[in-house]
C-alpha cells in the first residue's frame, strides 16, 4: 500500500485547519446573528463547560503573549462548546478589537451583554472599542455603566476618564481619575500609564498641554511629564503660560521636570 508523501500530508493537513477555522468562524457569526433583546440560556452539559472554559483560559494565555489571531481562535472554539457563556463573547470581543475588526468586536459584546446585561466588564470592553472608534460619547455611556454595575473597579474610572478627556471634558476627566486613585492609588501609574489617543491625526500641543496641566493638578507625575514632553516636543512655546501655571508647583524642584524643560530650553523661576 502506497504511503502519503510528507508534502501531500502536510497539504491536506492545512487544508482541515482552514476548513476547522472557516467552521468555527461561521458558527460563531450564526451565534452573533440573533437579534433578541436578551437571550435565554440553555443547559449545556458540563463536559462541553469544562471544554470551553479549557479553550479560554488558553486563549487568555495567548493574549497575554500578544498572540491575538491564535486567541481568537481559541475563544471561537470556546464559544462552540458553551454558546451561552457571556464571558467567553466579551473576551472573543476584546480579541476582535486588538486585531482591529471593530464591528465583530461590537457583535460579540453585545451577545455578551444579551447573554447578562448586568455583565460589567462587557459594557467596559463595548466602551472600549467605542473609545477606539471615536465614538467618545456612547464610550462614556458604556463606562458609567459599568461603574454602576461595578463601582469598585478602578479601571473602569480611568476608561472613563480617557473617554471624557477624548470629548476635551477635561474636569469630568479629572474627577473619573481621581475616583480611580481613591480605590487604588496606584491607578494612574506603573503597568496602567495612560495613553489617550486624539480625534484627529494631527498632534495638538495644546491638548497634550492641558492633559499634562490635568495630570499635574492630581499630582500624577509620570503622565504629566509624558504629556508635557508630548506639548513642547510637538511645538508647545508659551513660556509665559507655563511659569504661571499653578498645577506645576509641585514640580518646580523635582529633578525630572526641570530636565524635561531644560531639555527644551525652558527654566521655571
Amino acid at each position: 500500500m502506497r504511503r502519503d508523501s510528507f508534502p501531500g500530508r502536510y497539504a491536506r493537513m492545512i487544508v482541515a485547519m482552514r476548513l476547522k477555522r472557516s467552521f468555527l468562524v461561521l458558527l460563531t457569526a450564526f451565534f452573533l446573528s440573533a437579534c433578541a433583546s436578551r437571550i435565554e440560556k440553555l443547559p449545556v452539559p458540563q463536559k462541553d463547560k469544562m471544554q470551553a472554559h479549557r479553550m479560554m483560559i488558553q486563549g487568555d494565555q495567548l493574549l497575554r503573549q500578544n498572540k491575538d489571531h491564535l486567541a481568537l481562535l481559541k475563544y471561537l472554539e470556546a464559544s462552540t462548546h458553551d454558546p451561552y457563556n457571556e464571558t467567553i463573547f466579551n473576551k472573543l470581543g476584546i480579541a476582535y478589537a486588538r486585531l482591529l475588526q471593530f464591528e465583530r468586536a461590537a457583535r460579540a459584546i453585545d451577545r455578551a451583554i444579551r447573554l447578562n446585561p448586568d455583565y460589567a466588564f462587557a459594557h467596559n470592553t463595548r466602551g472600549i472599542v467605542h473609545l477606539a472608534e471615536n465614538s467618545t460619547g456612547r464610550a462614556v455611556k458604556s463606562f458609567k455603566r459599568a461603574i454602576r454595575l461595578m463601582p469598585s473597579k478602578y479601571a473602569f474610572h480611568v476608561n472613563l476618564g480617557n473617554a471624557h478627556v477624548q470629548r476635551g471634558e477635561f474636569e469630568m476627566g479629572r474627577a473619573a481619575f481621581l475616583a480611580a486613585l481613591a480605590i487604588n492609588p496606584g491607578a494612574l501609574s506603573g503597568d496602567h500609564v495612560i495613553e489617550i489617543s486624539t480625534t484627529t491625526d494631527e498632534p495638538d500641543p495644546e491638548r497634550y498641554y492641558r492633559m499634562a496641566v490635568m495630570f499635574a493638578d492630581i499630582e500624577a507625575k509620570a503622565n504629566c511629564l509624558r504629556y508635557l514632553e508630548k506639548a513642547l516636543s510637538n511645538g508647545f512655546k508659551d513660556g509665559p503660560r507655563l511659569q504661571s501655571e499653578k498645577a506645576f508647583d509641585e514640580f518646580r524642584e523635582d529633578p525630572d521636570f526641570i530636565e524635561l524643560l531644560a531639555a527644551f530650553g525652558l527654566h521655571l523661576s
